[in-house]
């Protein structure tokens, strides 16, 4: 099985429940692995040589969190080629706006390691800082999963 990775950097466990809750979703098809950047080291990544990375990021102050995008940097090193496959969510409280995923975007754009970045990107709505989802979240997931598995299989 191909191997793909999932990485976040959830303070509230948000985004690390995402992860989780998408890897079980993915296991049947590709051997998943879920780190925290808080512990994870990039060259763990690397020596995986995985086929996709999936970024968690949340949204703080209407923009993504910049230690995420410090992660994608110091990953880059880390590999001689792009990962094939890029896939993004994304934690908040707000209401959601494209602008709020300018700096994971910038932060890609710059990155050698980022291959093809699936045009479609998941964005779920916390109850509060500390969650949980809110009510409607549920079935955008599971719609994300399956482009997913499209995207990864392309």
């Amino acid at each position: 099985m191909e191997n793909i990775w999932i990485i976040h950097n959830s303070k509230y466990g948000n985004s690390e429940k995402l992860s989780n809750d998408i890897a079980a979703k993915l296991k049947d098809k590709f051997n998943v692995k879920v780190g925290s950047i808080k512990t994870l080291n990039p060259e763990e990544i690397a020596r995986d040589n995985p086929v996709a990375l999936i970024i968690g990021a949340r949204i703080i102050a209407f923009n993504t969190e910049r230690k995420i995008a410090k992660f994608i940097k110091k990953l880059s090193a880390y590999f001689e080629k792009p990962i094939p496959k890029i896939a993004t969510f994304y934690t908040h409280t707000l209401s959601w706006t494209e602008k709020f995923s300018r700096g994971m975007n910038k932060a890609l754009e710059k990155s050698t390691c980022i291959g093809n970045v699936c045009p479609e990107l998941l964005e779920v709505r916390m109850q509060s800082p500390k969650g949980p989802a809110a009510e409607d979240q549920d079935e955008k997931v599971q719609k994300y999963i399956k482009k997913l598995i499209e995207f990864f299989e392309e």
